[in-house]
């Protein structure tokens, strides 16, 4: 059974002069794509197959969680991720093959994806929310192959943000 799991970058810096491509995690952002990891490790399942988006804070975010990681994790890099739309991340998700797919990406595309492929029931901890923070992480699964993906096509099995410090949470 395909399961997507969609997983917002960490929290990233802004240097002075550096482009939106550009931007770095910050410090905060790599422990909490460290403490990612270390919630993927005790899911029963693991992942199969990473795209990350070519963007610096995507790939420092998979970086720090394969680090990590209990097991070895083969990594896509895909440029189309970066400011992509729904239907443009949908089609990067329908050409894959795998069981378990994870898909590091950006807002407003990844949580709206998430939404948008739901039927329609959002974990309390998103609603409650109101919003997808950085490295926050929905999983969904369905029982049609990915090709077949479209809205309304998977359920959500969960929904997490994990943070290296519990108290340092906050909402972006």
């Amino acid at each position: 059974m395909p399961r997507l799991i969609l997983m917002r970058h960490a929290k990233s810096d802004w240097p002075a002069g550096c482009d939106d491509h550009d931007r770095p995690l910050s410090e905060r952002g790599h422990r909490d794509a460290a403490a990612a990891a270390s919630w993927f490790d005790r899911q029963p399942w693991q992942i199969d197959l990473a795209v990350v988006s070519s963007a610096k804070r995507t790939q420092e975010t998979f970086s720090d969680m394969a680090r990590v990681l209990a097991y070895p994790l083969i990594k896509v890099d895909e440029p189309k991720i970066y400011e992509a739309a729904t239907s443009e991340i949908l089609d990067v998700i329908r050409q894959q093959t795998c069981e378990s797919l994870l898909v590091v990406g950006h807002g407003p595309g990844i949580p709206r994806l998430a939404i948008t492929l739901s039927q329609g029931e959002i974990p309390v901890e998103l609603e409650r929310r109101g919003n997808y923070p950085t490295c926050a992480i929905s999983v969904l699964e369905s029982e049609v192959p990915w090709s077949q993906w479209e809205p309304g096509v998977a359920r959500f099995i969960d929904f997490e943000v994990p943070r290296a410090h519990p108290e340092s949470e906050d909402t972006d």
